[in-house]
């Protein structure tokens, strides 16, 4: 799916469920943590082409493809990003009299740095390559 698909998925799934953002936030978000995955690891969707390349952060946009186990690993550090953009923005509302649901932005902001500390170790993917055909548990009787 690309960003953009992810996106509007995203924005229907929390249309009733408080979220005050909208939606060039939220893809805002959304880059943001695919660039950060991007630090760590290669996307597969720029491998794909016909030229495989190494992409600068600003050719990862909205039109980028994610496979599924890109996005498992990308999902839960982009949902910290829209929460916690959320919270900011519903915290800043306190001034008007409106009460705050939800977790704090100093909350969000402990979970989001662990979860880029966990990411790159997550995202780390190395092939298996064999040395050859050794039978090292033979029977040499």
């Amino acid at each position: 799916m690309t960003l953009t698909q992810l996106v509007a998925e995203f924005m229907a799934s929390r249309l009733t469920g408080g979220l005050v953002l909208d939606e060039p936030e939220v893809t805002k978000a959304m880059l943001k943590a695919v660039r950060f995955y991007a630090g760590c690891a290669e996307i597969k969707y720029f491998l794909n082409q016909s030229t495989p390349i190494t992409p600068m952060l600003s050719q990862i946009d909205s039109n980028v493809t994610l496979t599924p186990s890109e996005w498992l690993i990308i999902q839960p550090l982009f949902n910290a990003y829209v929460d916690h953009e959320n919270a900011l923005r519903l915290e800043a509302s306190r001034g008007l009299g409106l009460d705050v649901y939800g977790r704090s932005s100093s909350e969000l902001a402990s979970e989001i740095k662990q979860l880029e500390l966990d990411l790159p170790r997550k995202a780390f993917y190395q092939p298996f390559s064999s040395v050859g055909n050794l039978d090292i548990y033979a029977d040499s009787a």
